[in-house]
């Protein structure tokens, strides 16, 4: 029974790589293992609002994640989301789910993604995200990913991302509204 006992320990080695990186950091240093809350509240630049900014956890390096976020612009004029950087990742891009009657495929976004004024959006799995290319390390739950938002209007908003757990389809914990 050779096969059982290879994916075991295949199984191990990746629960113990998962786990080793949850309690050291990432090499960027900006990622840092910690179970606060500040994530359910709000960060916000000028007239733009980030409100609960989530990802799901990615067990390997390399492979791509997505994260999600409502954004709102309490301004008199719309704005657009051109492009966020991310030391998560290789690379980054704007995305969108598109789906055509059961077949669901993504495109990106290279024009941005406009917040009306006075009004909100919302990147959520199954439509409008952000796309984090070739991650640098596994995403663990718990773990929050920095990115920087910028904007046409030249504003730059920093924020981190809350890890949920693998198969999170709503990254709100029980929001009150």
């Amino acid at each position: 029974m050779f096969f059982p006992r290879a994916s075991t320990i295949l199984l191990m080695l990746l629960m113990a790589t998962i786990a080793w990186s949850s309690g050291h950091g990432h090499s960027s240093g900006d990622m840092k293992h910690s179970k606060s809350m500040d994530h359910a509240g709000e960060v916000s630049s000028g007239d733009i609002v980030v409100m609960h900014p989530w990802s799901r956890a990615v067990p390997v390096a390399g492979m791509n994640a997505a994260g999600y976020m409502k954004i709102m612009n309490k301004g008199d004029k719309a704005v657009t989301l051109t492009q966020f950087v991310s030391s998560a990742s290789a690379k980054t891009s704007l995305h969108e789910t598109v789906k055509k009657g059961d077949m669901a495929s993504m495109r990106a976004l290279p024009e941005g993604i406009t917040i009306p004024a006075k009004g909100s959006i919302s990147l959520q799995p199954g439509g409008l995200h952000l796309m984090f290319l070739k991650i640098k390390a596994p995403l663990v739950e718990g773990d929050k990913i920095p990115v920087t938002l910028k904007f046409d209007s030249g504003t730059e908003l920093a924020a981190k991302l809350m890890v949920k757990p693998i198969g999170t389809t709503d990254g709100h914990d029980k929001m009150h509204h």
